[in-house]
């Protein structure tokens, strides 16, 4: 299995199981973060790694800062491997700067890719205008930050945030973009959950 094939899965595995999230049109962003964060947490322990929310780390030498980073929502730590970050993910809630900054500022995912070494970048995102995910992708294919490194963006996407239904996966790996697209439904019950539409819905290069 490559880099591409890995954070494609995680997203396919997002989807299949975001019925069980129990996520309500009752409740709040807060609580969906909380829900994602755990999801991503419970994984990664069950993948064989260390799971660690707000995780502050020791820059490597000679970098533009010599305090701990800020802290980082979620990493893996892979005790196997001197205990380096397998993954780091950063989780926002609603579109506008503070979700793009999550990937283009200095302090979040870019800052992560210049440590050096070959974790896997994740961002997910409860809501993403679609002038934002443009952003995001112009920023991912330009930033010579981002130039080979291994990264997976989940957003949900559309115009106003209760609209969002269009569940986007886009896999940046060894400068190839991929893309898939997940619908977003509400059960009888009020519930949100996921699914791929057959024949419609399957991994393009973009």
């Amino acid at each position: 299995m490559n880099e591409a094939m890995f954070l494609k899965m995680i997203f396919d595995g997002y989807v299949q199981s975001y019925g069980s999230f129990r996520w309500h049109t009752h409740h709040l962003g807060a609580d969906m973060t909380q829900r994602e964060l755990y999801y991503f947490a419970d994984l990664g322990t069950k993948l064989g790694f260390v799971s660690k929310r707000e995780h502050s780390e020791i820059p490597p030498l000679n970098y533009h800062y010599s305090s701990k980073s800020n802290p980082r929502d979620l990493v893996w730590i892979d005790q196997m491997d001197n205990d380096k970050i397998f993954l780091h993910l950063e989780r926002e809630n609603k579109s506008g700067s503070a979700a793009v900054d999550t990937v283009i500022k200095e302090n979040k995912l870019k800052d992560s890719a210049r440590y050096g070494d070959n974790r896997y970048l994740v961002g997910v995102f409860g809501f993403l205008q679609n002038s934002a995910l443009n952003e995001i992708k112009k920023e991912l294919i330009e930033c010579s930050d981002f130039r080979g490194r291994d990264i997976l963006i989940i957003a949900f996407c559309g115009d106003k945030e209760d609209h969002a239904q269009d569940v986007v996966g886009l896999v940046y790996s060894k400068s190839i973009c991929y893309e898939r697209h997940a619908r977003a439904e509400i059960d009888k019950g009020g519930y949100w959950y996921l699914f791929f539409e057959k024949g419609i819905s399957e991994w393009q290069i973009v």
